[in-house]
C-alpha cells in the first residue's frame, strides 16, 4: 500500500503488538493512529490518522477515503474495526507475509470491499464501534 518510493516491505513478518494510540510526524505534522501493531521497523498496520490523539471524531477524511489506494509510507492502513481485530487477536502471535500485486500467490484472493466514503475534513471512521 505505499507509494511509489515508500513501498510496503514485502515478506513474511511476525507482528508484535503496539499501542492503542500512537503518534507519527510526517512532513512536520503530528498525526494520530489507533490500534497499531508493528509489522517490520517502522512498517505498521494502524487506522486512518487522527488530529487529537484519543478523539475519535477528528480523523482526517481524506485519508480515510484514501483507503486501499498506494499513498501511504509503507503501512497498511485500514479501517478501525479492522485494525482493531489484527491489534487484539494477531499481533504478538502471528506470522504474515506480504506479497507484491504481481506475485504468484498460494491462496485465492479475498474480495476487497470498498470503504464508506465519508464527507468532511474530519470526522469518525463508519466502522469504529468502540468510540
Amino acid at each position: 500500500t505505499g507509494a511509489p518510493g515508500s513501498e510496503t516491505p514485502q515478506g513474511t513478518f511476525n507482528i508484535s503488538k503496539g499501542a492503542s494510540w500512537g503518534a507519527q510526524v510526517i512532513n512536520g505534522q503530528t498525526r494520530y493512529n489507533q490500534y497499531i501493531s508493528v509489522i517490520n521497523g517502522n512498517t505498521m498496520f494502524h487506522t486512518s490518522w487522527y488530529y487529537v490523539q484519543g478523539n475519535h471524531d477528528t480523523m482526517s477524511v481524506s485519508a480515510y477515503n484514501s483507503l486501499g489506494t498506494s499513498c501511504t509510507n509503507g503501512d497498511i492502513v485500514l479501517n478501525a474495526n479492522d485494525a482493531r481485530w489484527i491489534w487484539e487477536h494477531c499481533a504478538g502471535n502471528s506470522q504474515i507475509r506480504i506479497y507484491s500485486e504481481n506475485s504468484t500467490i498460494p491462496f485465492d484472493m479475498p474480495g476487497i470491499n470498498a470503504p464508506t466514503m465519508i464527507s468532511g475534513d474530519y470526522g469518525s471512521d463508519p466502522s469504529d464501534i468502540w468510540r
